[in-house]
């Protein structure tokens, strides 16, 4: 488990069995995303398929365009790699700004309920 944190963002990886687990709290904008971008570069590298990079977005409280920007850049990664990406994400906050774009049919969005694995397998 790795886990960084500043007064902004808040952030949490580990392994649960074959899934990259990203937990994401706090404010997702131009001054958190660098951070952000190194997490899922680093989940992306560590699965291997049938693995899965999961994204749980339910901590957080401020989502830009920045953090949209950088969640289509993660899916595009994960679709050469032939990796599944879901994000979990159930408040407006993030949700909104996703539907508003359009760019909500391009993900597998999951409420949290069994979304992310509870054990390693």
């Amino acid at each position: 488990m790795v886990g960084s944190n500043d007064e902004s963002i808040a952030l949490l990886a580990e392994m649960i069995g074959h899934d990259a687990v990203v937990r994401v709290s706090g404010e997702i904008d131009l001054a958190t995303v660098e951070p952000l971008r190194d997490y899922l570069n680093a989940a992306i590298d560590v699965v291997v398929p049938p693995g899965r990079v999961i994204v749980d977005l339910n901590g957080v409280e401020f989502f830009s365009s920045a953090g949209i920007g950088e969640l289509v850049t993660a899916r595009n990664a994960c679709i050469e790699q032939a990796t599944p990406l879901i994000l979990v994400a159930e408040q407006p906050v993030v949700l909104r700004p996703m539907e508003t774009t359009g760019l909500a049919r391009m993900f597998d969005i999951r409420s949290s309920g069994g979304a992310i694995p509870e054990q390693a397998l």
